[in-house]
């Protein structure tokens, strides 16, 4: 077995464990109520909020690299990393979007790679907070069920912590790397370390306002109703607290390792979150499957056809995928 092959098994054995096991408790026949439900006009509100979120996400990526960027190049490297997502294992389309736009830039590759960083913070923030305050919520409704409560405080400590840690955790790893490295891996760790320099200081800049604003408008409104079409293409109604909890496990599900787009983990969280919620769980798989597939078709048929158009340096991304 080939190392590559090797270093994608496990993911794909963990998607494939969560697909066995999601047929194995949930009624097949859930499945052709999908088709019977659908509704195209939720369909047409979906694949636009798809779009919204990645020109949002364009503006926040230029605002993050210190509009070293123009708009344009933002949203093409955007685009394709939305894409990448979905068929790259190990989230490999953030990794194209540093690396072209580390070319565009021109800037040094540990620039865009610690405001990929960077950018990951404020969204597992925004994921903890709102997705906690969602559970505490819908825990102050539903009194006789402490299962929400239980969960949600965890979830809101996490917020709190994750600064602090990520902040401690990058300070220490930085003053302790040169030493545990060989002398012949120092040049990369020398650029390890000046990203980890780079990430402390943008993280206490005034520009980060900008991102953090960005960020919370799309969490709390454009998420959720991209998150609410979902639903509702399939006939399945969700409340603002309900879709909230939903955003934080898709979160949970793109962070575990697992084969391209999250398939099987994305799902089997999402179906966690509707047990939680004391939801059935055929309208858990039902959603799963309209949420994932509406995402997967969207950025990758969005990569594939708007890229070339949105590049103003086509013959430099030709040169480097060349490459």
């Amino acid at each position: 077995m080939r190392a590559s092959a090797r270093r994608y098994l496990p993911g794909t054995l963990v998607s494939v464990a969560c697909l066995v096991a999601l047929f194995w408790i949930v009624d097949v026949g859930a499945l052709r109520r999908i088709g019977e439900q659908f509704d195209p006009v939720y369909a047409g509100v979906f694949v636009a909020l798809c779009f919204a979120i990645q020109l949002i996400a364009a503006e926040r990526w230029r605002r993050l690299l210190g509009r070293q960027i123009h708009y344009r190049d933002a949203l093409a490297a955007t685009v394709l990393g939305f894409g990448g997502n979905m068929v790259l294992p190990a989230r490999g389309g953030d990794l194209a979007r540093v690396y072209y736009s580390a070319r565009l830039g021109p800037m040094a590759l540990h620039k865009p790679l610690s405001r990929l960083v960077l950018e990951k913070v404020l969204d597992l923030l925004a994921a903890f907070l709102f997705g906690g305050a969602g559970l505490l919520w819908l825990a102050r409704s539903s009194p006789e069920d402490d299962r929400l409560e239980t969960a949600a405080w965890p979830v809101l400590a996490a917020a709190v912590l994750l600064p602090v840690l990520i902040a401690s955790g990058s300070r220490l790893l930085g003053q302790r790397l040169q030493d545990r490295v060989p002398r012949f891996a120092r040049p990369v760790v020398a650029q390890l370390e000046e990203g980890l320099v780079d990430f402390r200081e943008a993280s206490r800049t005034t520009a980060l306002g900008v991102p953090a604003v960005l960020t919370g408008a799309t969490w709390l409104l454009i998420y959720p109703i991209c998150f609410w079409a979902a639903g509702r293409m399939v006939g399945v109604d969700l409340g603002f607290a309900e879709l909230q909890v939903l955003m934080l496990a898709a979160t949970v599900g793109y962070a575990i390792p697992a084969a391209p787009s999250a398939i099987g983990t994305l799902h089997a969280s999402l179906l966690s979150a509707f047990a939680l919620m004391g939801r059935h769980h055929d309208e858990g798989i039902s959603y799963a499957i309209a949420l994932h597939s509406g995402f997967f078709i969207v950025f990758l048929v969005a990569a594939a056809a708007l890229f070339p158009l949105l590049s103003g340096r086509g013959a430099m991304f030709r040169e480097n995928a060349e490459t």
